[in-house]
């Protein structure tokens, strides 16, 4: 792709989650413990501090905020304060990204092992939980490696998973009630697809942090356009005053910090290497995540 490539924000710690919502882009700092929002001159706003380390970010129908947190907790915003929507800590050791449906309907990926210390081959135990309008929740699907970008189809009739370390991008068909049934095979993503949108056209854009790139693929996996970033790119979404705007969180995940210090906070944190970028793309979003 012969645009250019610019730069929204830079001086985050570890970005993740974008959304676009109200001529902003939301996002998670998880290593910062921030939620903040940034408008296309780059002036951000602190939404919340988080001190349980903040991932997916999602809306309600009521317009309130729903916010995974590294605490296993679901939080949501309630007259200009979070308290907690779904506490998933009984069962999950962990949880990450999250999108929510028109209905309210969050599905949140959670996993029964360390995530940080995945090798292949070895035995895993990874789903997706739908937390409901009422804040009730269930296991909606498992056998998954690590649950991590997800999307809404534009008709609300799929949704689609980035199974990372499966290297896939998994297909649900969402029944009345929320749950998910008819999983297939949506694409193989070699290098392993993390966070992920989806345009108008029904194509999936997808961060693989491990070729440096966002690629566009249609269902069945045939790839379309891929565009490399000098950093490294853990998610995307879609947006921007004409929606047709490819918003990256990258990180130096690979380019100043080593394996080691990744598993350090205070690394990241002192290294404030993750930014925003956006390319104009052609094709628009419509908003989920």
């Amino acid at each position: 792709m012969s645009k250019q490539i610019s730069r929204l924000l830079e001086g985050i710690v570890w970005g993740e989650s974008p959304r676009w919502r109200g001529n902003k882009l939301w996002f998670s700092d998880i290593f910062g413990k921030q939620v903040r929002n940034v408008d296309m001159n780059g002036n951000a706003t602190l939404v919340e501090d988080i001190p349980f380390i903040p991932s997916g970010l999602g809306w309600g129908p009521d317009g309130n905020l729903l916010i995974a947190t590294g605490a296993v907790k679901v939080v949501k915003q309630k007259d200009d304060k979070f308290e907690v929507f779904a506490d998933l800590s009984h069962s999950a050791l962990g949880i990450n990204d999250m999108v929510v449906d028109a209905k309210g309907n969050a599905y949140v990926g959670c996993y029964g092992y360390d995530v940080r210390k995945y090798k292949p081959g070895m035995a895993v135990d990874a789903w997706l939980t739908l937390v409901r309008p009422d804040g009730s929740f269930k296991k909606v699907a498992d056998g998954m490696i690590c649950p991590n970008g997800m999307v809404i189809t534009q008709d609300q009739k799929q949704l689609i998973v980035a199974d990372t370390f499966a290297k896939q991008l998994l297909a649900f068909d969402i029944a009345p009630d929320g749950s998910l049934k008819n999983r297939y095979v949506w694409a193989d993503l070699e290098g392993g697809p993390d966070g992920i949108t989806m345009d108008t056209d029904g194509a999936v854009w997808a961060a693989i942090p491990h070729m440096g790139a966002v690629v566009r693929v249609k269902e069945g996996g045939q790839v379309h356009e891929t565009i490399y970033f000098d950093k490294t790119p853990l998610a995307c979404t879609l947006g921007g005053p004409n929606g047709d705007l490819l918003f990256v969180v990258t990180v130096d995940a690979h380019n100043e910090l080593s394996e080691e210090d990744l598993k350090n906070q205070n690394a990241a944190v002192n290294k404030k290497g993750s930014s925003i970028e956006y390319i104009q793309v052609g094709v628009q979003g419509f908003g989920t995540p």
